[in-house]
């Protein structure tokens, strides 16, 4: 039990630091080409977790084809994902896009396994579900959305985002029975940052990171090192550890932190709808995870 404590805590922990990535992206997010700034991203994260390896002596061999496979397919799950994310942006809700993305998560999530392994909700996750639902319908306010735009094309990129955010925590689940959760982290980010280079070091634009200011720096060192080194990390393993259903649960709680992260950071309105959202998104996490007698 005492373990399993020491997990919940860390994904709290590890969700507050992706909420917190909100405000510190915003600042970075028109600083440079979608493709350019992904593969900085990647490329400060993967050196990020390259001490991890050596400090908890990680062995960087992949004993089989599985697991070569393996972590080149989350590298590439990871890359079509920032794509999904930023192209939603870029077309649909770019003010609701991380409420969306992290409703839907948990969801798809929640779903996928049931099919694949032919589970059965449990009363108690069919309840925590819908609160979660109920909470993000709250933050963006769902009653006041034009359908005919919410169902546009650009929004659909949302809906893959979450599809693609399931595979991908399933695959992390599959391969941490094999290898490390970090060596698994070290060799996605490895493969995202080939697969981004290849498709933006074309761009003017690709060496401009070198001249930029101390704020984008703190920002994006923020962003790779402790929000997607660490959080990721922290995500990956607890997937391994408590299923991909339980550790995607806890994504509920990633725009209740990104809101008051905003709210310090740039002074932004508290509003009743978010409160009430937040409140029911973090009970959710707590209805989902608790065991029924």
């Amino acid at each position: 039990m005492g373990k399993i404590l020491n997990f919940y805590i860390l994904l709290i922990i590890a969700m507050i630091t992706w909420g917190l990535a909100w405000p510190f992206g915003k600042t970075i997010a028109n600083s440079l080409p979608i493709h350019v700034l992904v593969f900085w991203r990647f490329v400060v994260t993967f050196l990020s977790i390259l001490p991890l390896m050596f400090l908890f002596r990680v062995s960087f061999r992949l004993e089989t084809w599985r697991d070569k496979v393996g972590v080149i397919l989350g590298g590439i799950l990871y890359a079509i994902y920032n794509f999904f994310f930023f192209k939603g942006l870029e077309l649909g809700l770019a003010g609701a896009g991380g409420v969306l993305v992290t409703t839907l998560n948990p969801v798809v999530t929640y779903l996928m396994v049931a099919f694949l392994e032919k589970r059965q909700f449990s009363l108690v996750q069919m309840i925590g579900l819908f609160v979660g639902i109920v909470g993000g319908s709250c933050i963006i306010k769902v009653w006041n959305l034009d359908y005919e735009v919410f169902f546009s094309s650009g929004n659909a990129f949302f809906l893959f985002c979450a599809l693609t955010w399931a595979i991908l925590s399933i695959n992390s689940q599959k391969m941490g029975k094999t290898i490390s959760p970090i060596a698994f982290s070290f060799y996605v980010y490895l493969t995202g940052s080939v697969i981004e280079f290849l498709i933006s070091f074309q761009d003017p634009s690709f060496f401009q990171i070198l001249n930029m200011t101390r704020e984008f720096w703190i920002s994006m060192l923020y962003i790779a090192s402790i929000s997607t080194a660490f959080g990721t990390t922290v995500y990956f393993f607890a997937a391994t550890k408590l299923g991909s259903q339980t550790a995607s649960s806890f994504i509920f709680l990633v725009p209740v932190s990104a809101y008051f992260s905003s709210f310090i950071a740039f002074g932004e309105e508290l509003q009743w709808n978010v409160i009430l959202g937040g409140t029911l998104a973090t009970l959710s996490v707590f209805i989902i995870n608790r065991k029924e007698s």
